[in-house]
């Protein structure tokens, strides 16, 4: 889905935006504010991730790290195993 937007930016911003858009090759503003967009959004659902990633891991009791840990050293020995069998 896409939808066309006015937006007002000020001296600065357009001058940096224009910076961007000669720097990176980019065709357009629009071009260079989508990529711009894209990759706040992307690192944005990274963080997102990570968040509950982490929250996930801190609610984890005792017996579920022990457990978590046995499958981390059974994949580890998997892994190694077929890679020496290359």
């Amino acid at each position: 889905m896409s939808a066309d937007i006015t937006i007002r930016l000020e001296g600065d911003l357009l001058l940096a935006l224009d910076t961007v858009a000669k720097n990176t090759g980019l065709s357009s503003r629009r071009a260079t504010i989508e990529k711009i967009l894209q990759r706040w959004h992307d690192a944005w659902l990274q963080r997102e991730l990570d968040r509950k990633t982490e929250e996930y891991y801190k609610s984890l009791t005792p017996e579920e790290i022990a457990e978590d840990h046995l499958w981390v050293q059974f994949a580890s020995e998997q892994a190694m195993q077929r890679w020496d069998d290359k």
